[in-house]
Parts: structure tokens; C-alpha cells; sequence
């Protein structure tokens, strides 16, 4: 079985050579695809060059004084329901459009747009037997830049084809997988995330209860934003300087933290910022959770963009200092 060294630098710089040669030709039009916009902010957001940040902790670590939140129909909450933050609602493009855009990976299922995740690619098969779930449907590949309200509104509806499963030990309303196999790179599992206008309130929404950090991770890695930002990832190393209890404080701390959402217009330059650390969290059943580390204790999951949990303190400054 290949090492996730191994694995790691052959899928993330095809996905790095990938966002470079797209980076020349991006141009999202303000009506097409709505329901893409979110994960396009994020591959926006994460090659931006550096520059100094901008960021008011006080103001940030205000849920109320952010943008106010959209929640889509489908994840709506009840009355008696409400949350520190809510992703970006993501929706159905009203009528047709031809109008082109730089697709990002995605997949309609149960009236909700799961969106592109991290991928295994070569994936060996004990990996694939062990993370497969049930059978779902097959996604249909149907969606490009000219597909039609009608595309999108039919389920499996997809930018991709293949069988659709579920992931075994993640709830399916959160994560899905798709299977493709390819004479060059044989077996791939594309995972798919639901994070339509989903609800949070502390770092556990999201760490704990649907990526399960605390009880999956074995290892961890880290790159510097010099060597991330140059497409370095042959440069990731395991994280080393801190101590087991260290570690622990700052996961606890992520689970505990609350989550924060930021806007470009009151934060300009906070994706420029510097220093920045990059984590990679491998998990026992083979996938990766990366986090996004920012001065003045910001964790963010890289899709979910101006959304971050805030954890300034001893256990953020520890790992922050540990992974530059």
C-alpha cells in the first residue's frame, strides 16, 4: 500500500496544477450556477497573494455582526432552532442559462448539492472495500456550463459519472462518494459534502459530529503557506514540537470554540495574510481532513471560506507556531 506521503503528492499536485492552469480562465458570471458559488469563493480565496491582514478579533468573534445568514429551503431551520452561523445557502439556478463558468465538482442528491471533497485517488482495495457503503444510485455526468433548470432538478444530477455510495462511519446527509476508474490512475473515490446552507454553533458541529477528528486521528501533517501557496506538498512533514497533551488542548479547543463568519468587505485581506499554517489530518479509514490556520486564532476548513471557528489562546498559538 502506498504511503499517504505518496498518495498525497501525486493527488494534490494534479489538483494544484489543475487550479493553476484554471486560475487564467475563471469567470463566474453573476447569474450562472448560483448553486456553485460557495465552493468557487473558496478556490478564489486560496490563491490570493500575500498581503498584510485586516482582521478585528472583537468584531469577529460577534456571530451578529457579520453578514446576515442564508439558509437553503431544504436545510432551513425551525422555529426553535438557530445557530451561531449558517453556510452559504445553495440554490437552483432560476431558467436557462448559457452563460460559461468554471464548473466545480458536484452532485444532486435528495434535493441538495453536495459539493467536490477531498478525492483518494488510486485507492487501493481494501481502502475502497472498507470506506464504500450502500449502493445510491448512479450520478448521471449530465451538468456543465449550459446546463438547464431541468438538469439541475433531477435527482443524481451530477458533473460527474459513476456509482454513487454511501461512506461508511459518516452520516450520508453530510458526505457521499463517487467511484471512478481510469486506465492511468485505476480506482478513484471522489467524495462529495453536503454544506448547503448548513448550521453551526461550536467547532463540534462540524469536527466532531460529522468529520470525527477526536476519535479518527492518527497522524498529523503540516506545510508551510510558503510551500502550500508554491504547490510544494513534496515539502509536507509530520508535525513535530508539541507535546501529546498540546495536541489534545487544541482539539478540544476546536470542538469547544465557537464558529465566526467573517465578510471580504470587513475583513479585506485576510486570505492574503501571513503567517499561515497548514494542517493535514489522516484518518484511520484513509481520508485526510486539511485545516487552514490564520493569525489571531482562526481555524478554517478550506470549503467553507469566511467561515471559521475562533479559538485565539495557548492551545491555537501552540500548534500555529508548530506548523510555520
Amino acid at each position: 500500500m502506498k504511503t499517504y506521503e505518496e498518495k498525497a503528492r501525486s493527488a494534490l499536485d494534479r489538483i494544484h496544477a489543475e487550479r493553476r492552469k484554471r486560475s487564467g480562465r475563471r469567470k463566474i458570471a453573476a447569474v450562472c450556477l448560483v448553486c456553485l458559488c460557495a465552493a468557487a469563493a473558496a478556490i478564489v480565496s486560496a490563491n490570493l497573494p500575500p498581503a498584510a491582514p485586516t482582521v478585528d478579533p472583537a468584531d469577529a468573534s460577534n456571530p451578529a455582526s457579520a453578514a446576515a445568514p442564508v439558509s437553503s429551503e431544504e436545510n432551513a431551520p425551525s422555529a426553535a432552532e438557530t445557530y451561531a452561523v449558517y453556510t452559504d445557502s445553495i440554490t437552483l439556478p432560476e431558467g436557462e442559462s448559457a452563460v460559461m463558468a468554471d464548473m466545480m465538482g458536484c452532485l444532486v442528491y435528495q434535493g441538495k448539492v453536495y459539493t467536490q471533497g477531498e478525492a483518494l485517488w488510486e485507492a487501493e482495495p481494501g481502502e475502497s472495500s472498507a470506506l464504500l457503503g450502500k449502493y445510491l444510485g448512479e450520478a448521471k455526468g449530465t451538468l456543465s456550463e449550459w446546463a438547464s433548470q431541468e438538469d439541475w432538478a433531477t435527482e443524481f444530477a451530477s458533473t460527474y459519472a459513476g456509482p454513487v455510495y454511501t461512506v461508511n462511519g459518516y452520516d450520508p446527509s453530510f458526505r457521499l462518494c463517487l467511484v471512478q476508474q481510469t486506465a492511468e490512475e485505476g480506482e478513484t473515490l471522489q467524495f462529495l459534502e453536503n454544506l448547503d446552507g448548513i448550521g453551526l454553533n461550536t467547532g463540534a458541529d462540524l469536527y466532531d459530529e460529522r468529520l470525527h477528528l477526536r476519535d479518527g486521528t492518527v497522524r498529523v501533517l503540516s506545510l508551510s503557506h510558503q510551500d502550500w501557496n508554491n504547490g510544494g506538498y513534496e515539502k509536507m512533514c509530520e508535525l513535530s514540537g508539541l507535546s501529546a497533551e498540546q495536541w489534545e488542548a487544541f482539539l478540544s479547543a476546536l470542538r469547544d470554540a465557537p464558529f465566526v463568519k467573517l465578510t471580504s468587505k470587513e475583513h479585506e485581506g485576510f486570505y492574503q495574510s501571513e503567517p499561515q499554517g497548514h494542517l493535514f489530518l489522516e484518518q484511520a479509514d484513509g481520508t485526510t481532513v486539511e485545516l487552514r490556520l490564520f493569525a489571531g486564532g482562526y481555524v478554517g476548513y478550506p470549503k467553507m471560506s469566511w467561515i471559521f471557528v475562533w479559538m485565539p489562546g495557548e492551545a491555537f498559538d501552540a500548534v500555529f507556531e508548530a506548523c510555520r
